[in-house]
């Protein structure tokens, strides 16, 4: 078995509490295996257009959040090389674009979710790529820890049909099972310096249990919903050219949104799952001289910096630019 390695995804998490889960036939399938497999879900023509708002949303917004997954860095999209092949994780293009909204929250998929969480599911991120993540063995209750055990789904997406060498995804079916590891606070989202001990515990889990790894190669249209606590990862990719363009999203359930400082931004629509319309990922450390060159996001640093816009307000400072140059970037305040 290859080497556990990790990544950090969201980094939001909650004091466990256990609730009494409810689930449907459907539910208890996904509760039994920690996966479930919805061939053809999309059909290719909404795949195409939302591939379409995608591509356009890129050549016109500079201020898309990516993250690097050759280095793990973080950054605008107008400050990234952005030939081909674009390795990156696009962040919360679910926040401005609708079609790729529906595929996360549509009145097809909710009732899935649903089912699977045993509650009512919450859109809360989305994560576009067009080549495998090549991120290793992993469960999101690491890094985006639900306030109840199952209290966290993910749904993955095929935008294309993905070959061999494209670096598909892989999971380890029925290692949802395996026993969660409790770092040294006493929870169960990670605690870096303990991570070796959190591999070596899964590592016996999957022998114990005698689980195989699978490769999922997906059709266009596939959908994949999985577990919180599912192993899974991303293969390596043999072939760099070529492109393995998918959609994930998470979801927590309703009831652990409310027990967040989040009620004003859910947004709720007939037949559909609640969204989070909250401001994308933040990125620091980006020189006031790199950002004039694009134009600065005004309207988000002060969305996001109260404080700065309020001293905007009174006259205080000319700008939220004046102040990300005069202060925020030794700050190191997000933009």
């Amino acid at each position: 078995m290859q080497k556990i390695r990790f990544r950090d995804i969201l980094g939001t998490h909650f004091p466990v509490q256990i609730l009494p889960m409810k689930f449907s036939p459907f539910g208890n399938q996904f509760k039994k295996d920690g996966f479930l497999v919805l061939p053809r879900f999309y059909s290719e023509d909404t795949v195409d257009r939302v591939l379409g708002d995608i591509e356009s949303h890129l050549e016109k917004d500079r201020w898309t959040v990516v993250d690097n997954l050759r280095s793990g860095a973080r950054s605008f999209w107008c400050l990234e090389n952005q030939d081909r092949p674009r390795m990156f994780k696009f962040n919360d293009l679910y926040l401005d674009l609708e079609s790729v909204r529906n595929l996360g929250i549509g009145e097809s998929i909710t009732p899935k979710l649903h089912a699977c969480l045993g509650s009512e599911p919450t859109l809360i991120n989305s994560l576009y790529f067009e080549h495998g993540s090549t991120q290793g063995a992993h469960v999101d209750t690491l890094y985006m820890t639900p306030r109840t055990p199952d209290g966290l789904c993910a749904i993955w997406v095929a935008l294309e049909d993905v070959e061999p060498n494209a670096g598909p995804m892989f999971y380890y079916p029925g290692s949802h099972r395996i026993k969660p590891f409790r770092f040294s606070n006493g929870g169960y989202h990670t605690v870096p310096e303990e991570m070796e001990a959190w591999e070596a515990h899964v590592q016996r889990g999957v022998k114990k249990r005698k689980l195989e790894r699978v490769e999922f190669h997906a059709k266009k249209g596939d959908v994949f919903i999985w577990h919180a606590n599912l192993l899974h990862g991303g293969s390596p990719i043999r072939t760099p050219a070529q492109t393995r363009k998918s959609l994930v999203f998470h979801y927590y359930t309703a009831e652990d949104c409310s027990h967040l400082e989040w009620g004003p931004q859910l947004r709720h629509e007939a037949e559909r799952a609640p969204w989070l319309n909250r401001l994308p990922q933040g990125v620091s450390g980006v020189s006031p001289d790199q950002l004039e060159a694009y134009g600065f996001p005004e309207s988000r640093y002060l969305r996001r910096h109260t404080d700065v816009a309020q001293a905007v307000q009174s006259g205080d400072l000319v700008s939220g630019f004046d102040h990300y140059a005069s202060y925020g970037y030794r700050e190191s305040r997000a933009i």
